[in-house]
């Protein structure tokens, strides 16, 4: 009947248009994922540098390639000014092949950056590249790094201390007269705000660590200190032993107007250190280390490895 053909020609056509809708919208999601998607990856090889140019690494974790051997590291804090400068030398041994050295820096202000081979070739400059999202510089060779070659990064920068307990901080204090101390707390990821490295765990390497100080100021870092000299008029350095190899995380270092009580045990010198006019408050602290130390070499059956084992107490 007419009737019958109208509703099967209508039920037609509004399948019809259902199916085109439907087919247009799976048009429309899938040309916009795959836009997205391919944008994305674009993003992830090439994000930008800094200064516009693209970056060449994209992941939150370093590359493989380059693996850090050995760092000399100089730092001067000003008290005064509540700023600090730094140079560090980096021993890096090639993996793979490769033109770019990434590691971390977050906040520091680089003003030189150069590259030598281990056969003592005069320093070149690199081109250098930041990626502040992910704490991130790339330093562009300007031939290519041969696998299994050594070569040394030297960078020279500046910086705030910082305001907070974490990174390379300071406090304040009140003696006779109100006074600063610079300390560090790098754990989990805070040495590469003071000085640029391979700032994840399993980037193992030696540290030399030389700190300049006001000459009425101390120093201490992981390893004793190896000897002191001058430097200008009441600016002295100290320079402490090279460590054991270890993680950045580890490494710690105070410049501050410091006093001490130590006790020796089993060859290792434990001390605690504290201003002036708290250092009658940490004979618990000197008692409590050395009693802690000998349980755990008794109960390891190791004996502690360094020669010394400080500790620092801050009071508020």
């Amino acid at each position: 009947s007419i009737n019958s053909s109208s509703k099967l020609l209508i039920s037609c056509l509004v399948m019809f248009l259902i199916c085109s809708k439907v087919l247009i919208l799976q048009i429309l999601i899938t040309s916009n994922f795959c836009c997205h998607k391919k944008n994305h990856t674009m993003e992830l090889i090439y994000p930008l540098a800094t200064n516009g140019k693209l970056f060449p690494w994209a992941k939150i974790r370093l590359p493989p390639d380059v693996v850090p051997l050995h760092y000399d590291l100089v730092l001067q804090p000003n008290l005064t000014t509540l700023k600090f400068e730094g140079s560090v030398k980096i021993v890096v041994n090639i993996l793979h092949v490769t033109q770019k050295i990434v590691l971390h820096s977050s906040g520091l202000n680089i003003t030189k950056a150069t590259i030598s081979s281990a056969q003592g070739h005069q320093a070149k400059p690199v081109e250098f590249l930041e990626y502040p999202l992910h704490d991130q510089i790339a330093l562009m060779a300007p031939e290519v790094l041969l696998a299994g070659q050594n070569y040394t990064v030297n960078m020279e920068y500046s910086s705030n201390l910082s305001d907070t307990y974490y990174g390379f901080y300071k406090i304040s204090y009140k003696d006779e007269t109100s006074k600063w101390f610079a300390a560090t707390q790098f754990e989990p990821l805070a040495a590469r705000s003071a000085f640029p490295c391979f700032d994840e765990p399993a980037f193992k390497a030696t540290f030399l660590i030389k700190i300049k100080r006001d000459e009425k100021l101390s120093t201490l870092s992981n390893m004793p200190k190896k000897a002191t000299t001058p430097v200008t008029n009441g600016i002295v350095e100290d320079e402490f032993f090279v460590s054991l190899k270890m993680s950045t995380y580890l490494v710690a270092f105070v410049v501050a107007d410091l006093k001490n009580i130590s006790r020796e045990t089993n060859g290792t010198l434990v001390s605690v250190y504290a201003i002036q006019q708290h250092l009658n408050q940490v004979g618990y602290a000197l008692d409590t280390a050395v009693r802690l130390l000998e349980f755990y070499q008794k109960y390891f059956l190791m004996k502690y490895p360094l020669e010394k084992l400080g500790k620092f107490r801050t009071f508020f």
